[in-house]
């Protein structure tokens, strides 16, 4: 599932880089992380504002999460429009 949801990823234009990890969770640099969190958040969808940590600027942590979880996520990012 990890690697089909860093797939999915890899082809948004809103996700500039993803963090390589060996854990459960997907570190994303995105272009405006604050709003997608909070478009995420209104849709129930769970994930993790890394922004204020050092060198996590514009970064969301995502758990991988059931194929149907994962599903969700990434059409809920394919619709964010700033």
């Amino acid at each position: 599932e990890k690697e089909k949801l860093i797939y999915e990823f890899e082809k948004l234009d809103q996700v500039e880089y993803i963090y390589p990890s060996d854990a459960n969770f997907i570190l994303i640099k995105v272009k405006n992380a604050k709003m997608l969190y909070d478009f995420l958040i209104d849709n129930k969808i769970v994930v993790r504002d890394r922004s204020d940590m050092p060198l996590c600027e514009q970064c969301l942590r995502v758990s991988v999460g059931t194929p149907q979880e994962n599903k969700k996520l990434i059409e809920s990012v394919k619709s964010f429009q700033v």
